[in-house]
């Protein structure tokens, strides 16, 4: 189930806050163990990332393994960037993160595991200022959760390099194809869960749209199970 259940498991104790939430239409800002639900949540996605995704795309792998520049958006802790930095270590890693506290924790297991092809910043998405720089950027659950959408994919579109690739991992939703599967019916059941956070799920019609849209081109979409999905796009 992609870690879904002890990602379910933690929010449950925050679901309390949906009294504010249908009180006062306004989402909570402090959510004490929505960090924690993410780590646990996402564990699955890098897993993912490196057993179903990687071997599907030889040149990004290669890349990797030869040495890059990649951006990881919203990278919390720097679960994803800490388990690829290990494993590529001719790569480099930056991550950006608005939550202090998630980038003091992740610089803490950088040290303790004496990375030097990793940083972790504090940062906001919306507001990123690089410009040509980066050979791949990945977007872990965190589109889904931003209201700039169009701005953020415009922004990792001009951080990266020419024939640069942008990695997206989301969970997707299905109105019409499907929309019985067990993984499917979990996700529409989560979009409550994810209204608490003030984001909402694509379609992957909406997701493919949007990544046209800001340029992207040869859009790859991978189902890895649990409705999560991968998908990765060039910069011509």
């Amino acid at each position: 189930m992609g870690g879904l259940p002890s990602y379910l498991a933690l929010r449950s104790v925050d679901f309390e806050l949906f009294d504010q939430y249908f009180k006062a239409g306004k989402v909570p800002r402090v959510q004490p163990h929505l960090g924690e639900a993410f780590k646990e949540g996402t564990i699955w996605d890098h897993t993912a990332f490196l057993k179903l995704v990687l071997p599907h795309e030889p040149k990004l792998r290669e890349g990797l393994r030869n040495g890059i520049k990649v951006l990881d958006i919203g990278s919390g802790a720097g679960g994803w960037s800490i388990r690829l930095a290990k494993q590529f270590p001719n790569s480099t890693f930056v991550g950006i993160d608005p939550d202090s506290n998630a980038t003091t924790k992740g610089m803490l297991q950088v040290e303790e595991f004496d990375l030097k092809n990793v940083n972790l910043e504090v940062g906001n998405a919306e507001l990123m200022e690089f410009s040509g720089e980066f050979d791949a950027a990945y977007l872990g659950e965190v589109l889904c959760l931003i209201a700039s959408t169009e701005r953020v994919l415009r922004s990792c579109f001009r951080a990266l390099r020419s024939k640069g690739t942008l990695v997206i991992c989301e969970g997707l939703v299905s109105k019409v194809q499907d929309a019985r599967k067990t993984e499917n019916q979990l996700v529409h059941a989560m979009q409550l869960d994810f209204a608490l956070q003030g984001g909402k799920f694509f379609t992957k019609g909406e997701l493919r749209n949007l990544l046209q849209s800001v340029g992207l081109r040869a859009l790859r979409f991978y189902d890895v199970g649990g409705g999560l999905w991968f998908m990765l796009g060039q910069k011509p």
